[in-house]
């Protein structure tokens, strides 16, 4: 009997608007997941993080303050003027003070969604306070593909209704961020951004970068060194510096995004045992707001307050559901996984085996569909490295014993078998070989192999030996 919201979901059912959700909850990877809540948080009034408690006396102190504080408004509030609350639905829910935020989450963000979690992941990584990581996310999702912040810091706080300090100082922490240069407003600040100032020529360069632009665009160098008195070498040292640096700094996430993958997923072996844990330490731990529970249970309330509250109140425990059920089901599948690669684990990568989306459906008593969404765009660390949860899914060649070899080993074998060839040999007698070792492959098949390996033919590797 299939149970739980995943395990019942069919590629033929007819998906209302919150299976559809859950699906795509399902898909998300934690990153994704994280910029959604974010959206949740703004949109539904009954969504809210969960505050760390702490137990030293100020905070108990302070904490009790806020309690009383909080039941004061609530009992002023709780006969809400209906114009208060028209005001709230025209909203959808919205906090006054949210409101003008929305915007800049709903902007399309494509081209640039790679550099975007990026930036975003190192966010969640730093020790803003999550006020000043809301702050965070509305600055970066104006950087362009370049790098650049397109839009003034003074639109970006009268939208979010905060001062401009308080913006100007998460500005310059997401400027530390990598890659170098990120955030800056315009050429100058992107180059002076990448520079240190622990050498001279660093610090000659920033004065030739915030004074002489110009000239050094037209290589005017005896000028700047006549004006800075400094000798014609060192300026020319300062300007090859300057031109070293990189003017569209977003233009190098290609290069550095495989070293800042997120896993999703964790596996570690503890004693004997692998042990699987889904890695949400940085998604926010929601939880639902008192004040407008409360507000649900009042019953003077005017009957569209009612249904607008009854309606925001379903969204948000449906979105903890499926955020919950999403956590599960990666888990099941995930453990289901690392049960059959153990070997894989344990002895390394050519005693990774063939798998298939239904074998694993099978054990975790799923459809394959939901296997293959939440396997899809999700990484696991494991002792011996992070990898695609999809990596794990491996064609394979049947064997004479009606075993089977995945793929990935098919490939190593042809490539250790040219590798020690004493006569290079045509891909018909690889094929042979392997057929010797219990492996049926055609050699059309094992031709494909050796030119996605890049190894030359048969001809070409007579002239090399």
């Amino acid at each position: 009997m299939k149970t739980g919201l995943y395990q019942t979901i069919s590629p033929k059912l007819v998906l209302t608007p919150r299976l559809q959700q859950a699906i795509s909850l399902l898909q998300m990877s934690n990153l994704e997941l994280l910029f959604h809540i974010r959206q949740e948080m703004i949109l539904n009034p009954f969504l809210e993080e969960a505050a760390v408690e702490e137990n030293t006396e100020e905070e108990k102190k302070t904490q009790n303050d806020e309690t009383l504080m909080e039941n004061e408004k609530e009992e002023s509030d709780e006969n809400l003027k209906i114009e208060d609350w028209q005001e709230l639905i025209e909203n959808n829910g919205v906090s006054y003070e949210a409101k003008d935020k929305i915007d800049f989450f709903e902007k399309p963000i494509e081209n640039k969604t790679s550099l975007i979690q990026h930036l975003m992941w190192q966010l969640q990584m730093s020790r803003l306070t999550p006020d000043e990581r809301l702050l965070g996310e509305i600055i970066i999702s104006e950087i362009d593909e370049k790098g650049y912040l397109r839009i003034s810091l003074e639109e970006l706080a009268k939208a979010a209704d905060v001062p401009i300090k308080d913006m100007e100082r998460v500005l310059k922490v997401i400027q530390t961020f990598e890659p170098a240069g990120v955030g800056a407003r315009d050429l100058k600040e992107c180059l002076l951004l990448q520079l240190g100032d622990r050498s001279e020529n660093e610090k000659t360069a920033k004065i030739l970068l915030e004074d002489y632009l110009e000239e050094i665009e037209n290589k005017n160098y005896g000028k700047i060194a006549e004006d800075i008195n400094k000798s014609l070498e060192e300026v020319e040292r300062a300007a090859d510096l300057i031109s070293s640096l990189n003017p569209y700094p977003g233009s190098v996430l290609e290069e550095i995004n495989n070293f800042y993958i997120v896993p999703d997923v964790i596996v570690d072996k503890v004693e004997n045992e692998y042990v699987v844990t889904v890695n949400d330490d940085r998604l926010p731990n929601l939880g639902l707001n008192k004040y407008y529970l409360k507000l649900l249970k009042n019953k003077e309330k005017p009957s569209d307050v009612s249904e607008f509250l009854s309606k925001k109140f379903q969204s948000a425990n449906w979105l903890l559901s499926c955020i919950e059920q999403r956590r599960m089901t990666l888990l099941q599948i995930t453990k289901a996984v690392v049960k059959k690669q153990y070997e894989f684990f344990e002895k390394g990568l050519e005693y990774l085996c063939p798998l298939n989306l239904k074998q694993i459906a099978d054990i975790v008593d799923m459809h394959e569909s939901t296997v293959s969404r939440t396997v899809s765009n999700k990484y696991v660390q494991t002792p011996r490295g992070i990898f695609e949860l999809k990596f794990f899914f491996l064609k394979g060649f049947n064997t004479i014993d009606n075993g089977s070899v995945p793929t990935l080993m098919v490939k190593e074998s042809v490539r250790d078998i040219i590798k020690n060839e004493v006569t290079p040999l045509s891909d018909e007698e690889i094929a042979i070989i392997l057929k010797q070792r219990g492996i049926n492959i055609a050699r059309r098949t094992v031709s494909k192999y050796r030119d996605e390996l890049k190894i030359p033919t048969l001809n070409k590797r007579k002239v090399t030996k």
